[in-house]
């Protein structure tokens, strides 16, 4: 029987591998029924079974066999196995929000690990201690706890252990603002993580890494890495976390449409695991990205069902936010006496429990509420209580609210109180903030949206501008926002993914949505327009607008540029003076102009170019395709019959289409690319003669880079092209040719082919 639990435990283990949870659960419960078992068998049978219970969300049975597991080893009086089922349980304490409870628990597992003598376990210990401290608030502590674990893993040449401590400095760093600190140690645990090949640490690695990456769109890249390899092991409580801070990092940026999807998927979760805590932080950033799109009613809603749990997680600081966010509400219904007493209040209890990023957002949104209501004295005197804060964190990272943001109101209240020159040197101060937020972002169309989208930063480049140019700044200094190395290829990846959901997508409305969003982020624009043609005229389908703008107003403005576009067919780039860059690309199906997408910035923040026209058209012309097929699909729910194999046959276009974007996604080697291109299109054809060619302008020769005639595969070497050749052909058409027969086609032949 022993060894059947044995083997049952084995299976178990290889499951949890797989990522099947519910399997190994199963196995775990199966071998848990025999009887007469081992007793260290049986609490690793436990200690797995609540781990999997842990991922998949279910905190109440994981647990309750750690409380067993507590239990069993109280019986055997056994120091390892009393280590072992203190450490679960303190785990799952810090999980839902039990924090002090998880630091005394782990502290009782250090102390039985001291008694064994047993570095090993000394060290697992100290890492949960460690991990449950800085949970607690307590960073210089964990700090020191999670270092000594380390140096203990490393001198055993124990890699993912070691990994383990070093992500749980990361964690310290980060809370006491040291992002540099943090970065290194999450970059070095990520490396021993990935050398020892366990996923979840992996993956807890990229997550903890993510919060300091300066560059925020790779950070967004390590959290859907992340989120991929929790999914990968099956753990559901990891995806949640990732895609929460995937959420809040679509905040920063100020795409909160995206952030707000996200957070809602994230509350639809977190209601059916049935966790509290988790529900708790998912609900804090729907409240955040409901008033950065001012539905104030349902912010408040939210906030009503948070301020009600906060008695079950007072460690997590949660009152003092709890009484901030109602001042935000009121500060964004206008009702400043109301935001003035909350968020007072709010300042005052973050105070007394030393909750710094708490305190540091009552004070600044209590010097915008007081300026608000008149009172600039007031004002200033609790931004300058909010620098001096800032000043002593040593400039830090503050969560929940930017650096430029704070020295931003400062100087705003500087100004309204006379004081220029303060208020001129604060100004400077948030905009080297704004710069370094920037610093690391190489994707330029989320660079333009961290500039624009959010009402602060845009009042400060505008301030910033203004003032700098009395000032007698350079260009160069005026202009430093702008300027940056980018990444032109990672817009480009971003578009072949945005393919791939486009034709997952059914409904016409969610396409539309999604569209503006794609849109958004990948060009960074001000203003976003979807138009779609209806009953022989234009209607708008989605809009993307700053605040306060109206969609009809700007329709009605580039109708020119529509009928322009309409004549040629072609996406259009048109540059306005100094002011305004727009970018009009027509949405083609079945040769047929169905619509057009509309892209427009402001100078001050940038200026759209060919690229983003490229980008742009490529994108009209996925979301044409997807469009079509939507209306199609929908329109066979009242024609089933009649139109099924019409939409097979779409469908399997579309699945080998998706195919190619998939593929491209994740193959970047050039060639790869071709042939996978062109094998799919031979597929869709239906057709044993395809060719694909580069032209290489600066030699000027044609580069024949898949060739088959006749089903076979021709090695062509390369050649230049003849007058009145395809090429010149193609530069005078700008567009794609089409012949019908032998006789409307007079190219010259290419030698060594038919």
């Amino acid at each position: 029987m022993k060894k059947d639990a044995h083997h049952l435990l084995i299976a178990a283990q290889e499951a949890v591998g797989n990522g099947e949870r519910e399997q190994a659960i199963a196995l775990c419960t199966q071998a848990l029924e025999q009887s007469s078992l081992d007793p260290a068998l049986q609490l690793d049978l436990l200690d797995t079974r609540s781990n999997s219970y842990f991922a998949i969300g279910r905190l109440a049975p994981a647990l309750q066999d750690a409380q067993t597991m507590v239990e069993a080893a109280e019986r055997e009086n056994n120091p390892l196995f009393k280590v072992q089922a203190l450490n679960r349980l303190s785990y799952l304490q810090t999980r839902q929000g039990d924090v002090q409870e998880a630091v005394e628990t782990a502290e009782e597992s250090f102390e039985a690990a001291r008694l064994s003598d047993d570095k090993r376990l000394e060290a697992l210990s100290l890492t949960q201690l460690a991990d449950s401290q800085t949970r607690a608030g307590s960073h210089d502590l964990s700090l020191r706890t999670a270092e000594n674990a380390a140096a203990i893993f490393h001198e055993m040449g124990d890699p993912l252990n070691e990994g383990k401590a070093l992500t749980t400095i990361a964690v310290a760093y980060f809370r006491k603002g040291h992002n540099e600190h943090s970065k290194r140690a999450a970059q070095k645990a990520l490396a021993l993580c990935r050398r020892a090949g366990d996923l979840s640490a992996l993956a807890d690695a990229q997550n903890v890494l993510s919060w300091s990456e300066t560059d925020i769109a790779r950070g967004m890249e390590l959290l859907n890495q992340a989120r991929q390899n929790f999914k990968n092991v099956g753990n559901f409580t990891g995806q949640v976390a990732c895609l929460h801070n995937l959420a809040t990092g679509y905040s920063r940026l100020g795409l909160h449409r995206r952030a707000l999807r996200l957070h809602l998927e994230n509350e639809a979760i977190t209601r059916q695991m049935g966790s509290q805590y988790y529900l708790a932080f998912a609900l804090f950033g729907l409240i955040i990205t409901e008033l950065n799109l001012l539905n104030t009613r349902a912010a408040d809603h939210y906030l009503a069902e948070l301020t009600e749990m906060v008695p079950q997680f007072s460690s997590l600081g949660l009152e003092a936010y709890c009484l901030a966010l109602a001042g935000l509400v009121a500060f964004t219904e206008q009702d400043y006496p109301k935001a003035i007493a909350q968020l007072e209040e709010g300042a005052a209890l973050a105070q007394d429990r030393d909750e710094i990023a708490s305190e540091m957002v009552s004070l600044v949104f209590l010097g915008r509420s007081y300026l608000a209501d008149g009172n600039p004295e007031a004002a200033l005197r609790k931004t300058t209580q909010a620098v001096d804060l800032h000043k002593a964190q040593g400039l830090g990272v503050i969560d929940n609210i930017s650096k430029e943001e704070i020295w931003w109101e400062h100087s705003r209240v500087l100004s309204r109180n006379g004081r220029d020159e303060e208020a001129w040197e604060a100004l400077q101060n948030a905009y080297q903030f704004l710069l370094d937020s920037i610093a690391g972002l190489s994707d330029e169309g989320l660079r333009r949206n961290y500039l624009n989208k959010i009402q602060a930063k845009r009042q400060l480049i505008t301030a910033w501008l203004e003032r700098g140019k009395q000032a007698g700044l350079s260009d160069h200094q005026l202009l430093a926002h702008l300027s940056g190395e980018m990444d032109l290829q990672k817009p480009f990846q971003r578009l072949v993914e945005t393919g791939v959901r486009l034709n997952e997508l059914q409904s016409r409305e969610s396409l539309q949505a999604f569209l503006i969003e794609e849109a958004t982020e990948l060009s960074g624009a001000e203003r976003v327009l979807l138009v779609l043609q209806e009953d022989g005229q234009m209607k708008i389908a989605g809009a993307q607008l700053p605040q306060g703008e109206d969609a009809q107003s700007l329709l009605e403005k580039i109708e020119p540029q529509m009928t322009s576009a309409r004549r040629s067919r072609l996406s259009r780039l048109d540059v306005q003076g100094e002011e305004t860059s727009r970018i009009m690309a027509p949405l083609i199906a079945q040769n047929k102009i169905i619509g057009f997408l509309y892209a427009d910035l402001s100078a001050p923040f940038g200026r759209l170019n060919e690229t983003d026209r490229d980008l742009l058209g490529m994108l009209a012309g996925q979301a044409a395709v997807a469009l079509e097929n939507a209306q199609l699909v929908e329109g066979l729910e009242e024609e089933v019959t009649q139109r099924t194999a019409e939409l097979n046959a779409r469908v399997d276009e579309l699945q080998i289409i998706n195919s190619v974007q998939q593929g491209l996604a994740s193959e970047m080697d050039f060639q790869a690319i071709i042939d996978l291109v062109g094998n799919n299109l031979r597929e869709i054809f239906k057709t044993g003669d395809l060719f694909i060619d580069w032209y290489d302008k600066e030699n000027n020769l044609f580069h024949f880079l898949y060739a088959y005639e006749q089903g076979k595969r021709l090695n062509i070497p390369p050649a230049t092209p003849s007058p009145g050749g395809m090429l010149e052909l193609l530069e005078k058409a700008k567009q794609p040719l089409v012949y019908n027969s032998r006789e409307e086609n007079d190219i010259p032949k290419i030698p060594g082919t038919e």
